[in-house]
């Protein structure tokens, strides 16, 4: 299976059985490189693009941390995508002098907590009201752990 990660900008894109007008979608790629970045996964079928997942983080300039989030399409979970989307945002944020991620997660969503959790960081987590505040800076990569030689690539 070929993935295409590029900033995506077609007339149309179909996400989640859905055709959204590329003016709708300028937000997700009209992005400063810097304190915010946004990835997409896509695949063809018919002849017409499909964005099956995207991931994207926007920096909190107090304290050098980014807030992150990304999405699978429910048909290519399970399949790495969300793992490897996180770990490219994480080189990506490392590149550009961010120290770690937050991400507020429902209690419920179990495979984004799991992506987290295999990013190899030390992770800190607090539940409220059924959502998980998760942070985690890369400098806390765990003993054995790649992360942080794939976070420092290009460093």
């Amino acid at each position: 299976m070929l993935f295409q990660f590029q900033e995506y900008n077609p007339p149309e894109i179909l996400l989640d059985d859905q055709c959204y007008a590329a003016y709708k979608l300028q937000e997700w790629v009209n992005i400063d490189y810097q304190g915010e970045m946004c990835i997409v996964a896509s695949t063809e079928e018919n002849n017409q693009g499909r964005l099956i997942a995207m991931a994207s983080y926007v920096k909190n300039q107090a304290n050098q941390m980014a807030d992150v989030s990304f999405l699978v399409h429910d048909d290519f979970q399970n399949c790495g995508i969300g793992t490897f989307l996180l770990q490219r945002l994480m080189q990506i944020a490392y590149a550009n002098g961010i120290v770690g991620f937050t991400a507020d997660v429902l209690l419920a969503n179990r495979h984004m907590l799991h992506i987290i959790h295999k990013s190899g960081c030390e992770i800190k987590v607090s539940l409220d009201n059924r959502i998980y505040h998760i942070e985690f800076r890369f400098d806390s990569a765990k003993k054995g752990s790649n992360t942080k030689e794939t976070v420092q690539v290009g460093a």
